[in-house]
């Protein structure tokens, strides 16, 4: 799934959507991507552990674009997103 051309577009319009929403804050960008995504609030650590993440995207990527749509990739391959309780 994280290979998958269809799932990296829709990462891509996930990322516009958000920052349009949120503008550029991470924290921000975290806990509505995860809101969205898992139809519920976040908890503290799922924030905080997406902050993380997106630090080290940010740290990582060419362009702060670039790290919120690989961030907005890991969230469509959460095990959450896939299976329901």
């Amino acid at each position: 799934m994280l290979n998958s051309e269809f799932l990296g577009e829709a990462a891509e319009d996930f990322a516009a959507r958000l920052r349009r929403e949120t503008r550029d804050a991470p924290s921000t960008q975290v806990r509505r991507a995860l809101q969205l995504v898992l139809c519920r609030p976040p908890t503290a650590d799922e924030i905080e552990a997406g902050v993380k993440l997106m630090q080290e995207l940010r740290a990582e990527a060419t362009h702060p674009a670039v790290a919120l749509q690989q961030f907005c990739l890991m969230t469509f391959n959460l095990n959450e997103f896939f299976y329901l309780d």
